[in-house]
C-alpha cells in the first residue's frame, strides 16, 4: 500500500464524515457510496498492527514480570 492509497482513504473518511455531519444529504446515501471493502482492509491493517509483536513490546514495561494474569491477556490478546 502506498503512501497515495492511505491520503486517498483519509480524504474519502473525512469527506463521508462532513457529509454525515451536515445533513444536507442522507445518511443513507452516503453510507452507500462507502467503500466497505476498503474500510475492512484498514480496520484489519491496524487491528494486526495494535495486536502484533510491536503492541506487545510496548506494553512490556506496563505488566509487572511477576502478573501472570495480566501476561496471559495480553498473549490472548495479541493472537
Amino acid at each position: 500500500m502506498t503512501v497515495l492509497h492511505s491520503i486517498q482513504g483519509e480524504s474519502a473518511f473525512l469527506a463521508a464524515v462532513a457529509l454525515l455531519i451536515t445533513r444536507r444529504i442522507k445518511p443513507q446515501r452516503v453510507l452507500q457510496e462507502v467503500d466497505w471493502s476498503l474500510l475492512v482492509i484498514f480496520s484489519a491493517v491496524l487491528s494486526n498492527l495494535l495486536s502484533s509483536v510491536p503492541a506487545v513490546l510496548l506494553l512490556q514495561s506496563f505488566i509487572a514480570p511477576d502478573a501472570t494474569q495480566d501476561w496471559l491477556l495480553l498473549a490472548v490478546g495479541a493472537t
